[in-house]
């Protein structure tokens, strides 16, 4: 995998001993001071600048005109990026403009691997030749129990007629007689 850069935004604490050299001929403020300065006028500038492209009317046709053009199909918009470009944005059905929650990892509908070679072992498969393949261990452990025999089911014959219960008569008293 390639390692993307590392890039951190530095505290004005940090940066200001570093900026912060006299002045130039001819000029009344130091290098710190006019970049704050430039900085605060250019985020002022764009807040403004992207409130009166929403506010405009055009915008919503021109941008639609312009996906028509790129040969794009989807909710069309123009913005305007931290550099002052504007660019035609184009968003789809059931994408959000800047996703807030990570995608979801895909999962199979399968056991764990642990759980698998569990079971592969028990009923006497060695497991080594299928590695960390889910799929085949599973295959190999379906074709396993159908080999196995499997219980036959009893038939009863069904009664005939009503049910009668048979109850002995009660035994009557003889008197024993001798022999």
């Amino acid at each position: 995998m390639k390692r993307q850069p590392y890039r951190a935004e530095i505290e004005e604490s940090w940066m200001e001993p570093l900026l912060h050299v006299p002045p130039a001929k001819g000029d009344q403020v130091n290098v710190y001071n006019r970049l704050m300065l430039a900085q605060h006028e250019w985020e002022q500038a764009l807040t403004e600048a992207r409130e009166v492209l929403a506010a405009n009317p055009l915008m919503k046709t021109m941008a639609e005109a312009l996906a028509r053009k790129s040969n794009k199909r989807g909710d069309a918009t123009l913005l305007l990026d931290d550099t002052g470009k504007m660019f035609l944005d184009v968003q789809y059905k059931n994408t959000p403009l800047r996703p807030t929650e990570p995608k979801r990892k895909w999962e199979s509908g399968l056991p764990s691997l642990h759980t698998l070679q569990e079971e592969a072992e028990s009923l006497g498969i060695d497991t080594a030749p299928f590695g960390r393949s889910k799929t085949l261990l599973t295959a190999a452990i379906e074709a396993e129990r159908s080999k196995a025999p499997k219980p036959k089911m009893m038939r009863t014959a069904p009664a005939v007629g009503p049910v009668t219960l048979i109850n002995p008569a009660p035994k009557e008293e003889t008197p024993e007689q001798p022999n």
